[in-house]
């Protein structure tokens, strides 16, 4: 919550991405039914919540908050050149975007204390992985 604060505060534009499956996903053949569109699931978490009118929503169907979007187009528009990403799940939509943003040219940073994941040892990976393979920075300690 501080980063987004922070950053809202200093004028850094502010993207929240939230999973927002139909009811017949395809994704729903490898995980569990979740985060389906219209339900408390979807929704951005409450200690997020109150910045959402200060920041620009983006809904997802896919790992990367990039895939069949506009995300890419709105980052131009701004001039962006670096993210800073925090979210859940770190080895799954995490890492997707990473790469994608990666493959896209821009410069990363992911927060250690602002991403997790339900799998340990995927958490550990993710991290790993979008630092080593896509040169990520890493900054915060991990919780």
């Amino acid at each position: 919550r501080r980063t987004v604060e922070e950053a809202l505060d200093q004028g850094i534009p502010v993207f929240f991405t939230a999973d927002a499956h139909e009811q017949n996903d395809r994704e729903f053949a490898i995980y569990p039914p979740h985060c389906i569109r219209g339900t408390v699931e979807a929704e951005i978490i409450p200690e997020l919540a109150p910045y959402l009118d200060r920041g620009t929503l983006i809904e997802t169907v896919t790992y990367s908050a990039f895939f069949d979007t506009d995300l890419h187009q709105r980052l131009q528009k701004l001039g962006v050149e670096e993210l800073t990403f925090c979210g859940v799940c770190t080895d799954i939509c995490v890492l997707h975007t990473v790469a994608d943003a990666y493959f896209r040219g821009y410069r990363i940073t992911v927060r250690r204390d602002g991403v997790a994941s339900f799998d340990p040892d995927g958490h550990r990976f993710g991290l790993r992985h979008m630092a080593t393979v896509f040169g990520a920075r890493l900054i915060g300690e991990e919780r």
